[in-house]
């Protein structure tokens, strides 16, 4: 298995791109034939350098764009499956289109679909043309730098992702007030933008810092983590775990001890380029 992740160098870029990466798996060694991605309420834009992408819906693309989505994606794995994607931040599709995420809320979508098809097809020629893979993660740097828009990002916005995802803050009228916005406001600014209510999008902050956590200390026990990350109890935090993974925490630590098949997690063993 070959990961690579490269952070964005143009501070425009960094406003709305989380990172780039390159993933590159050796199937002999693998349990079974999918790779499941977390929902975590960013937007990304996948492209094969190897076989067609086959996910879920049990649609075929070079490449695809995931939005909003609530539920883990599955991926179909090939002998020669080599992906590199763009993580746009969960305003930053929002941002490049000017599309209401609530309109494309779990969308899969073909990237020529909500970009240029000459566009897409340009980028697809370039990506293969190039072999260095720092020269491939520039250019889809350049690529999401030409799509930007006049348009200033509205502060609040990554102010919000910030303390809800760093501070753990879920406490929506509190966080109306901090933001100085009526609650009817904050769920406008949430659904234009990120394709959720502020609730159901703290609720996924939650459930992928417990499944970091689980990933960072799999000895903790599970009463010991729902305590950690405020769940009522332990099974409120099971029944939180399978509505977003469609696995309980137990078989996704057994799962993740055997393989790479849940794969939204930045890896200690990836190669990081910044």
């Amino acid at each position: 298995m070959i990961q690579k992740i490269y952070f964005p160098k143009n501070p425009l870029v960094r406003q709305i791109v989380n990172f780039f990466s390159y993933s590159e798996f050796d199937t002999d060694k693998l349990i079974d034939n999918w790779l499941g991605i977390f929902p975590n309420a960013t937007a990304n834009i996948a492209i094969s350098l190897g076989d067609d992408l086959l996910h879920t819906n049990n649609s075929k693309n070079k490449s695809f764009i995931s939005a909003a989505c609530t539920k883990t994606l599955a991926l179909k794995r090939t002998k020669n499956f080599k992906i590199i994607s763009i993580q746009l931040n969960p305003f930053g599709l929002h941002h490049l289109l000017g599309i209401p995420m609530r309109e494309i809320k779990n969308a899969n979508l073909p990237s020529d679909v909500l970009f240029k098809a000459s566009q897409i097809e340009m980028l697809h020629d370039k990506l293969h043309e190039n072999d260095d893979i720092t020269q491939r993660f520039q250019i889809l740097e350049d690529f999401v730098f030409q799509q930007l828009r006049p348009k200033s990002i509205n502060p609040r916005l990554p102010f919000a992702i910030r303390i809800m995802t760093d501070e753990g803050l879920n406490n929506m009228d509190k966080l109306s007030s901090v933001l100085c916005l009526s609650s009817r406001g904050l769920r406008k600014m949430f659904s234009q933008h990120i394709g959720m209510s502020p609730k159901y999008y703290s609720k996924m902050v939650r459930f992928n810092n417990a499944a970091s956590q689980m990933l960072k200390s799999p000895e903790d026990k599970l009463t010991a983590i729902a305590t950690d990350f405020g769940y009522f109890d332990q099974p409120h935090f099971i029944k939180d775990f399978k509505h977003f993974s469609g696995v309980s925490p137990s078989h996704f630590l057994n799962i993740r001890s055997n393989s790479t098949d849940f794969y939204n997690f930045v890896s200690e063993a990836c190669d990081i380029f910044d």
